[in-house]
């Protein structure tokens, strides 16, 4: 657990769980913001800027709340689940792991085309961005980024965290597209 202490600077936390003392069931899983000029502003009131741990968005913490328990949750890889192959050695890693099997499974009852509820995976760097169809119209669809890409979280800087795509673009980036195809 992260002890609280007064500083000028953000505390060196990165993924974290958060919940009110009395009530652990009430859990929230996040990525610390500490180098965004917002970050440091909120910071100055005491505020942590937090990233959601599944979907990016963001939340503010204020860390001197008391009543407030903060733990920090470390990047390990020791086990893995057999089937996606993701790290579930954390209370966060299992979180991800779970959406992402969840995520899965819709993508695979919504069927073959461009629906809501596929997966896309757009290359990034040396990994990849997720995301999920949340909504189709006629010539384009809704996108919204998902921490599914292997604990890199990279960000397509063409979709962000969530964007507008045209139907095309999101069919060539289906998860799963390539097996299709073959």
């Amino acid at each position: 657990m992260e002890k609280k202490k007064s500083t000028n600077e953000i505390p060196d936390l990165y993924r974290i769980k958060i919940w009110r003392e009395g009530n652990p069931k009430d859990v929230r899983f996040g990525i610390v913001e500490r180098y965004d000029e917002d970050a440091k502003n909120y910071w100055k009131e005491k505020k942590l800027l937090v990233a959601d741990a599944i979907t990016g968005h963001l939340f503010l913490v204020q860390h001197d709340d008391p009543e407030l328990v903060i733990e920090d949750q470390p990047l390990k890889w020791g086990k893995s689940d057999p089937e996606t192959r993701m790290s579930i050695d954390t209370e966060y890693d299992r979180l991800i792991n779970d959406a992402y099997k969840e995520a899965c499974e819709k993508h695979k009852a919504a069927g073959k085309g461009v629906k809501a509820g596929k997966l896309c995976s757009v290359g990034v760097a040396d990994g990849c961005a997720m995301y999920v169809i949340t909504k189709v119209n006629k010539k384009t669809c809704k996108v919204e980024w998902r921490a599914f890409g292997g604990g890199d979280n990279y960000v397509d800087r063409r979709w962000g965290y969530e964007s507008t795509v045209p139907l095309d673009d999101a069919q060539m980036y289906i998860q799963g597209r390539l097996q299709e195809l073959l």
